[in-house]
């Protein structure tokens, strides 16, 4: 089966003149986009509906790219790390291959104006997520569109991941106002994915639903140096509130991934103090590594500094938030090789694993809000 002739000379003007390509399959239907006005094509198929497309993909490649093959492998290998240089990008728009539309929007040269063109593309939720983590995006044009496309679509997400990941990126991204934030934080009361969501963001963003960030919040953007200024960061206040929500995300999870975003969330804040990226798979082994880094510090620290930490924090207070800079993934990573459970199963089977944490929460006086 070849194209028709009327649709090979129709394609071969729409490649060369668009920005970018879309094809509707279920009307046999591609459209072109230049100078911000659409094009289309009303295909005419001579045979089969999707033999017709593969055709017509194949012959919007060799024009466009100059490879008859169709859709390059070696861009649908690289598609998801965005490994593509930016003089390829604007090509692949002209492609009609969701891939390709993935792959721009996923690569780190994306810009805003191409930006605006993948997603007249392919407007989808995965599209949008992927070029809000780019701060050229963020900051052009497209950035406040692809934000609410995402905020009017996240009721209806039911995974786990991605409602944590959107919550997220809606949040480190700024499009959205306080108002919208403040209804993000109370779906977090109930459900463990908006909170977690917050989490992933940062402690920064757990008070952001305030009229206005707390100076002590603005502390937090701050680099911190010193044992001491790790220490200090994470009790402040906004760090216990922090803490706080770990412990009641991880309370309240109904799945393995809502439990590994929230350990991976809490060792990237406290990370600092941890000093180290082999952490425990055991409460046995939690213990002792936190004696152990316990002891490494009072050691080298300076006695001016400790003895300033000790003034304003116990000991108690110590060891237990250097146990939790300790705890992550890995602590729960036996048990989830063993089990597929989920709710409350899952986290009376975790509960062995996560009690030192918990205790560690209560040690600190950091009271929990069911």
């Amino acid at each position: 089966m070849d194209l028709s002739q009327e649709d090979s000379l129709r394609l071969n003007v729409l490649a060369k003149t668009s920005a970018a390509i879309r094809i509707d399959e279920n009307q046999m239907v591609i459209f072109g986009l230049a100078d911000n006005k659409e094009r289309r094509i009303d295909l005419k198929p001579s045979g089969n509906a999707d033999q017709y497309l593969r055709l017509i993909r194949e012959h919007l490649s060799n024009v466009v790219l100059g490879t008859p093959g169709g859709y390059p492998v070696f861009i649908q290998r690289w598609t998801r790390s965005g490994a593509l240089g930016a003089e390829r990008l604007s090509k692949l728009l002209c492609l009609g291959e969701t891939e390709a539309i993935v792959a721009v929007a996923a690569s780190p040269n994306i810009t805003d104006t191409l930006a605006g063109k993948a997603w007249w593309c392919l407007p989808t939720a995965e599209v949008a997520r992927l070029m809000l983590s780019r701060t050229q995006v963020i900051k052009g044009e497209t950035g406040p569109p692809l934000a609410q496309f995402l905020l009017e679509h996240l009721p209806f997400e039911i995974e786990s991941t991605v409602i944590i990941q959107t919550v997220k990126i809606l949040l480190v991204s700024e499009l959205i106002d306080k108002s919208t934030k403040a209804q993000l934080w109370t779906r977090g009361q109930k459900n463990a994915a908006y909170l977690i969501g917050f989490l992933s963001a940062g402690p920064e963003y757990m008070v952001q639903t305030d009229h206005q960030k707390s100076s002590e919040t603005e502390d937090l953007t701050q680099p911190s140096n010193t044992f001491a200024q790790h220490i200090e960061r994470a009790l402040s206040r906004t760090g216990k509130q922090y803490l706080e929500g770990c412990t009641r995300a991880l309370r309240i999870a109904t799945d393995m991934d809502s439990v590994v975003e929230t350990l991976e969330a809490l060792h990237r804040f406290l990370m600092p103090i941890a000093d180290t990226q082999q952490l425990p798979r055991t409460p046995h082994l939690l213990s002792i590594a936190a004696r152990e880094r316990f002891d490494r510090v009072t050691s080298q620290i300076d006695d001016q500094e400790f003895s300033l930490i000790l003034k304003r924090h116990t000991e108690t207070d110590i060891k237990a938030i250097i146990l939790l800079s300790l705890v992550g993934e890995p602590l729960v990573a036996p048990i989830f090789a063993l089990t597929d459970a989920s709710g409350s199963l899952m986290r009376k089977k975790l509960a062995p694993a996560l009690d030192p944490a918990f205790a560690a929460i209560k040690a600190l006086g950091i009271a929990e809000n069911h």
